[in-house]
């Protein structure tokens, strides 16, 4: 699906443009850090969606005539195609026909990437880097100090209620517990 959007400067310059729906957020960032934009605010505002390209295409030419975005607004053509030059372009990216995709694919083959084999960190670093890692829990829900309440409380009380009954308080599984208590993990606290 297509959408065919407008968007307004703060000055009432006006821009008409299409896109596919899944690519809309992405092109509104690409609006606001190009030339056209960059020190305005804007609003958006879709006009119109469309099954097919050809359709919108139409629609966006109908668009850009109504609001004269060409003459008076921010429209580079008056079919809201651009003043690009190649003849491959369109408002939704670069087509190529079957053959040249596949002399692309060709030329690139057998090719070894620019960063194949770098070493951006060296040796020593990285050693120094693992150990400061080495048995920490980056994403966890719990603290040191909280996983060491755990361990001294079940300690002192492991019934058999000890798991449910703090997997609720501290917001975690019985069996996030269960690996503390048993030095799975948090190992070096």
């Amino acid at each position: 699906m297509f959408i065919i959007y407008k968007l307004t400067r703060n000055d009432n310059k006006i821009y008409i443009g299409i896109t596919k729906s899944s690519r809309f957020k992405t092109r509104l960032h690409e609006h606001s850090v190009s030339n056209r934009f960059k020190n305005y605010n804007f609003t958006h505002e879709i006009l119109e969606r469309c099954n097919t390209i050809e359709d919108c295409l139409q629609k966006e030419k109908y668009y850009v005539e109504l609001y004269d975005s060409y003459n008076n607004g921010l429209n580079l053509s008056p079919d809201g195609s651009g003043n690009h030059k190649c003849k491959n372009f369109t408002t939704l990216g670069l087509k190529f026909s079957r053959e040249t995709k596949n002399n692309i694919s060709k030329s690139l083959k057998g090719r070894i990437p620019w960063n194949k084999g770098k070493n951006w960190v060296s040796d020593n670093l990285r050693e120094q880097w693992s150990k400061k890692r080495k048995g920490r829990c980056f994403n966890s829900k719990l603290n040191e100090l909280q996983v060491k309440d755990i361990r001294n409380i079940y300690s002192t009380n492991n019934n058999s209620l000890f798991f449910k009954k703090y997997s609720k308080i501290y917001n975690v599984t019985t069996t996030c517990l269960r690996d503390i208590i048993n030095n799975k993990t948090w190992k070096n606290v």
